[in-house]
This record gives structure tokens, C-alpha cells and sequence, in this order.
């Protein structure tokens, strides 16, 4: 296996920058994904914001993602260009191609990053397989496990072992941690950091009435969204239980579900066996999330485990009232009947008058809605996001932040 040997690039031989200047750091970032993701929105709003940053610490972002046999994630590729973001592929002839590792190193050689990150099991892999983790500033983005398939579980034991190699990681909410301490990583290398979300932005009227159209809603129908993967965890099926007791008190609602994933098949089953074909829609998957929030009643998240998670961000940020599971960060996010209305994981009943609430009391909606947005405006900005990473960064390469 081809060793490139690492040049060491010390900032403190850069010029270093005096009162009221400021420092770029490279950083280049490995994740896998064929869509952007709710992980992949944040890389590109942190990217994209320290891009332009110019005073203090900003940042200048690669982004490496994966190809194969010629497959390409194109939707990753196009948002990255998009927002100015310049990209790399590290391109696999077949699953488990160990050029692949050849290539990184090659890659760290090009761009000769301050900083490594990487986002998910594989990436986390890499980094500690191909040795770059012993020669170089590494810090992982844990954001939680999903349990697809047997493979997929496998992918996630053995992160284990790559995650116990990072330098520092950087998870998205406190039962996270716990996670990672089972898995052998020191406390003091972990870093709390949930997510962040952009100012909303309401799209013109016609991209709702066309979507309506399209679902054959109609355009005074109140509308609850889901938002995400068709998977296990998310617990689609509670949500259509619970939808099914919603319409004995308020028949005259829909239920859409954005996303798509290995759980069709039986979300479809749940759906058939409670009658609500007519009610609950599941209408696939969209990059562009803005119209569904507009044209929305209110947001409902009915999952088992979440981190940090991107829907409920969202969400709050176009003032909607809110629905959700008190798992994982969600209640470190949003405080209950202020921000959202959190109800246990599993309760299909308490789901059910949680959501009726919401439509059956316009005043307490629209309470909800603006609180959340106001928390979502003030505590989880980009911002505020990125100069908390930036603390990170600073840490990791030992260099304190300039005077300003």
C-alpha cells in the first residue's frame, strides 16, 4: 500500500495575524451520501459561512465524497457547487477497493489541510485504517446510528474501533455521549455541538399550490408534515396510529411524509390496516423542504432516537408548531409547551392529542410556532454554530483565536 509521506505544515509559520486580523484554516472534510442530507445541509452552511468570514478564524472547506463504477452523488455535488464549495471524489471500481486509501492520502497531500473531519462510518474508517490518524489533526462528526440492515449494523460496531483514533469528536446531543463512552472514547474528547439552521426563507405561493396540486390536497386543508428517511427509527408506523386517532376529532387533515427509505413497504401495510389511505401521503423524496414547511399546519416527529435533528430545526425556523418525541437532543432543543408540544416515544394516544391540539387550538399553534422560532433564530443560528466549531478548531490545532 502506497505511503505518501506527510509534509508538516506548523501554523505558526504562517504570518500570523496581529490585532484585528484574522486566520484562514484548511480543513477537509470526508463524507459519503447520494443526497444532502441533513449532516451534509449543515457541512454546506458552516462551509459556506467561513468561506466568507473576515475577521477572527475563517475556514476555506474541501469536501471529499465517494463514486463508484462511474455513480456519482450528484444532488451532494450540485449543493456544493452551488454554495461555492469546492469538491473532491475519491471514486471505488468496487465496494471495498482499497485504492481507495491510496487516494486520500494523495488528496491530504494535494490540499494540505490544518484539519480532517469526517462524517459517518465510513469515513471514520478510513481515517484510521489508511493511518492518516497518527499524522494528522483528525475530528469526527458523530450523528447517531441508524439500523437499516445487518450490514449496516456491522458498520456501526465496527466504528468502535475507528472512533477510539479521532483526535476530538463532535456529537449532536447529550445521550450521544453516554454512547460514545461505552464505545471506550475519553470524555474529555468529546464536544456536545447540535445543529443549525439558515433564517427561513417562504417560497412563492405557487411552488405550495402546485405541490397540493399535485397530491391532490386541497388548498384550504390542514396539512401535519413528517419529514425523513422511510426508516425504522423515525417510527412512521406510530405516526399513522396515531393519525388514525386524530381523525375521530378532527377528520378534515392530511398527513404528509417527505422522504423515502427501506420502510415503504411496511409504513404502506400500517397505512392499508388503519383505513387512512385517504389521509396520510407518503409523497417520496425532495431536496427542497421550504414549500412543505410553508404549506404545513404544523411538523410532527414521531421517532424512537434522534440526535440533533435537521426536520425539527427546519421547522422552527418557519415558525411552526411543533410535534415531537422526547428522545435524543430534541428536548436539550425545544423546551414543552413553549416551543413544541414533546410527548414519550411509543405513545400513540398521547401523539394523537398532542397533534389535535395543535389543530383543534389555532392560538396555541401559533404561540408554539413563534416561540420556536425565536429560539430557533437566537440559539441555533449558522453563526452561533460556526463559532462554537471554530472553538474546536482553535483547540485541536493549539492556536488561540486572534485579538479582535
Amino acid at each position: 500500500m502506497l505511503r505518501v509521506n506527510v509534509m508538516s505544515f506548523a501554523l505558526s509559520e504562517r504570518a500570523l495575524p496581529g490585532r484585528g486580523e484574522y486566520r484562514r484554516l484548511r480543513v477537509l472534510a470526508l463524507m459519503e451520501g447520494a443526497y444532502v442530507t441533513g449532516p451534509a445541509k449543515n457541512l454546506i452552511h458552516i462551509g459556506a459561512y467561513g468561506k466568507q468570514v473576515a475577521s477572527g478564524t475563517g475556514i476555506d472547506l474541501v469536501v471529499a465524497t465517494y463514486g463508484r463504477g462511474g455513480w456519482v452523488p450528484e444532488p451532494f455535488l450540485k449543493a456544493l457547487d452551488k454554495a461555492g464549495l469546492p469538491s473532491e471524489i475519491l471514486n471505488e471500481r468496487k465496494r471495498f477497493d482499497r485504492t481507495i486509501v491510496d487516494q486520500l492520502h494523495a488528496l491530504v497531500e494535494k490540499h494540505q489541510p490544518d484539519v480532517i473531519q469526517s462524517h459517518m462510518v465510513k469515513s471514520h474508517f478510513l481515517m484510521r485504517y489508511s493511518g492518516l490518524a497518527k499524522t494528522r489533526t483528525w475530528l469526527a462528526f458523530h450523528h447517531g446510528y441508524t439500523k437499516v440492515d445487518r450490514k449496516m449494523m456491522l458498520y456501526n460496531q465496527i466504528d468502535r474501533w475507528s472512533l477510539r483514533a479521532a483526535r476530538q469528536i463532535v456529537t449532536v446531543c447529550q445521550p450521544f455521549v453516554q454512547e460514545l463512552l461505552e464505545r471506550g472514547v475519553p470524555r474529555e474528547r468529546i464536544t456536545v455541538q447540535h445543529n443549525s439552521v439558515p433564517p427561513f426563507r417562504t417560497p412563492p405561493p405557487e411552488m405550495m399550490a402546485e405541490r397540493r396540486a399535485r397530491l391532490g390536497i386541497p388548498q384550504d386543508m390542514p396539512v401535519l408534515l413528517a419529514l425523513g428517511r422511510l426508516s425504522f427509527e423515525k417510527g412512521y408506523a406510530d405516526l399513522v396510529e396515531a393519525a388514525a386517532l386524530v381523525r375521530r376529532v378532527h377528520p378534515e387533515f392530511r398527513l404528509v411524509i417527505v422522504g423515502e427509505g427501506h420502510e415503504r413497504q411496511q409504513i404502506e401495510a400500517v397505512i392499508r390496516r388503519t383505513g387512512m389511505a385517504d389521509h396520510v401521503i407518503l409523497a417520496g423524496h425532495d431536496n427542497h423542504v421550504d414549500p412543505w414547511l410553508a404549506m404545513a399546519s404544523g411538523l410532527v416527529i414521531s421517532s424512537h432516537s434522534e440526535g440533533s435533528p435537521n426536520a425539527l430545526l427546519e421547522a422552527m425556523a418557519a415558525g411552526l408548531p411543533i410535534v415531537a418525541t422526547k428522545v435524543g437532543g430534541i428536548p436539550e432543543i425545544v423546551t414543552t409547551e413553549r416551543d413544541a408540544l414533546l410527548v414519550p416515544p411509543h405513545s400513540i394516544q398521547t401523539m394523537a392529542d398532542a397533534m389535535a391540539r395543535i389543530l383543534n387550538n389555532p392560538a396555541l399553534a401559533t404561540a408554539l410556532g413563534d416561540s420556536a422560532r425565536r429560539t430557533a433564530d437566537t440559539r441555533h443560528s449558522i453563526p452561533a454554530h460556526y463559532h462554537s466549531l471554530i472553538n474546536v478548531y482553535e483547540r485541536l490545532t493549539g492556536i488561540a483565536a486572534p485579538a479582535n
